[in-house]
C-alpha cells in the first residue's frame, strides 16, 4: 500500500475479479464457503484488511485509510473488477466507490450505515475497548458480538466453543478501533450522487429486529 502497509490476498478461481472484503472480527477465511461458489465464473481475491491474516499494519488507524487499501488493491487486479463487502467491510467499499470508478458491480451486504431508522447498534464501545486495553481479549470479543453486533447468547456461545475462537480473539485490538471508527461515522447520501457503479444491497433474512 502507498503507506507501506501490505495487504495478503487469497486468489483462486478464473474469471473477471471478484475482490472479497470482510467484516470486524474476522479475516478473509470468512469466505471460504463463499468463494468456491463463485471461483468457476469469476477469479476472487479475498484480502484480509490491514492488521489481520496475512496483511500488516500501521501504528496509524483511519477508517478512511482502509477505504483506500481497497481503492489501490482493486486498481491492481486485472480488470474487470466487482467487489463484494461485508459489514463494515461493505461500509468501506461503499466508499471506495466514491473514490474510484475500477469497480464494474458493488454487492454490499449489510453495511451498518447510521442511518434514520435504521437498527440501533450496541452503541460507544467503551466495553470493547476497556477489555482490550485490559488484555481481556476473549471479554472484549464476547461482548462484541453480544452487545454490539446483538448475536443471540446461543450464537455467542458456540462462537466462543469453536476451535476458531482463540485465533478470532487476536483480533480484538482491531475490533476497538473499527467499532470506535464506526461510531463516529457520518453517512451523508449527496456525496453517492455522482457514484454510476450498480450496486446492490442485501439485508440477511435472519438479521435482528427491529428493522424498519
Amino acid at each position: 500500500m502507498s503507506d507501506g502497509a501490505v495487504i495478503g490476498l487469497g486468489a483462486a478461481g478464473v474469471g473477471p475479479s471478484v475482490l472479497l472484503v470482510h467484516g470486524t472480527g474476522a479475516s478473509r477465511k470468512s469466505w471460504a464457503k463463499v468463494a468456491p461458489l463463485l471461483q468457476s465464473r469469476f477469479r476472487t481475491y479475498a484480502m484480509d484488511r490491514r492488521g489481520r491474516g496475512e496483511s500488516t499494519d500501521k501504528a496509524t488507524y483511519s477508517f478512511q485509510r482502509e477505504v483506500q487499501d481497497i481503492v489501490e488493491v482493486a486498481n491492481a487486479l486485472p480488470a474487470p473488477v466487482f467487489v463484494a463487502g461485508h459489514s463494515i467491510g461493505a461500509m468501506m467499499s461503499l466508499e471506495a466507490l466514491r473514490l474510484t470508478d475500477r469497480f464494474q458491480k458493488a454487492v454490499l451486504y449489510e453495511p451498518p450505515l447510521p442511518v434514520q431508522d435504521g437498527m440501533e447498534g450496541g452503541g460507544p464501545p467503551v466495553s470493547i475497548c476497556s477489555a482490550v486495553a485490559a488484555g481481556d481479549y476473549d471479554r472484549a470479543m464476547t461482548v462484541f458480538f453480544r452487545d454490539y453486533v446483538m448475536m443471540s447468547p446461543a450464537t455467542v456461545a458456540a462462537f466462543r466453543n469453536d476451535p476458531s475462537w482463540s485465533q478470532r480473539i487476536k483480533l480484538a485490538p482491531t475490533v476497538c478501533r473499527e467499532a470506535t471508527a464506526h461510531q463516529t461515522y457520518t453517512f451523508h447520501p449527496e456525496q453517492f450522487a455522482k457514484v454510476s457503479t450498480p450496486t446492490l444491497f442485501l439485508l440477511g433474512g435472519n438479521s435482528p429486529s427491529p428493522w424498519p
